[in-house]
C-alpha cells in the first residue's frame, strides 16, 4: 500500500521518522509501538498518511487500506522535520499532524499534536556540550554552529541540550495538544 496516490486529503498525518529507525530505542521504540497500535484502532473513514525520510521498513510498511506512506527525501539527517516535512505540509497538509517526538516543523498549518517525553535536558549533566555532539567533521560542526546562532539569534549553541531546549520551545506555541508521559514533565 506504499505511495498510492489518493484523491482525498489526509485526515491524520503522522511523522514516522523516528518509528522507522532501524535500531529502536527510547523515543523511536515508543513511536513505533504507537503507530502499530493506531493501525488497530483508527476507523476506516479516517485517512492516515505517514511521513518518513526513507521507505518504511518491516511491519511498519504493512499498512491498512486507508493508510498511505509518503517518503520525503532529504540529503542530511539534520533538519528533516523542520524543513523537509514543513515544505510538504505547505503543499498538502493533513487536518491533524501527530508528531511522536518533540520536534514540530517550522511551518505547520495543521492542528499539531506532539510529545514531550522528558525534560532531563534542562538539568546539567544530562546532555553534554562536547565537540562530538554533531560528529567529528569540523566543517559540518562549524557550519551547524553558525546556522544555529543565526536561526536562534545567538541564544542557543549547537549542543544536544540546546537542541532539545530550542525545538520544544519552538513547538509549544504551534501545538494544539501536547502529550507528556509524566506529571513531572507536564509541570
Amino acid at each position: 500500500h506504499m505511495n498510492k496516490r489518493r484523491p482525498f486529503k489526509w485526515t491524520l498525518g503522522i511523522d514516522v521518522s523516528q518509528a522507522n529507525q532501524q535500531r529502536k530505542m527510547g523515543v523511536s521504540l515508543y513511536a513505533y509501538a504507537l503507530v502499530e497500535q493506531l493501525k488497530e484502532i483508527i476507523p476506516q473513514d479516517v485517512h492516515v498518511g505517514l511521513y518518513s525520510p526513507t521507505p518504511l521498513k518491516g511491519p511498519l510498511a504493512i499498512l491498512p487500506d486507508h493508510w498511505e506512506a509518503k517518503v520525503l527525501h532529504w540529503p542530511i539527517a539534520q533538519f528533516w522535520s523542520q524543513i523537509r516535512l514543513a515544505w510538504e505540509l505547505g503543499r498538502r497538509a493533513p487536518d491533524i499532524l501527530l508528531v511522536p517526538t518533540h520536534i514540530l516543523p517550522w511551518y505547520c498549518p495543521s492542528k499539531a499534536i506532539f510529545m514531550v517525553y522528558d525534560v532531563g535536558f534542562e538539568y546539567k549533566g544530562i546532555y553534554g556540550t562536547t565537540k562530538e555532539d554533531y560528529g567529528r567533521n569540523t566543517l559540518l560542526r562549524q557550519s551547524l554552529s553558525i546556522i544555529t546562532k543565526i536561526v536562534t539569534r545567538g541564544k542557543y549553541q549547537p549542543t544536544e541540550q540546546d537542541y532539545h531546549r530550542w525545538t520544544i520551545r519552538q513547538a509549544l506555541p504551534k501545538a494544539a495538544k501536547i502529550i507528556t508521559i509524566s506529571e513531572f514533565t507536564r509541570q
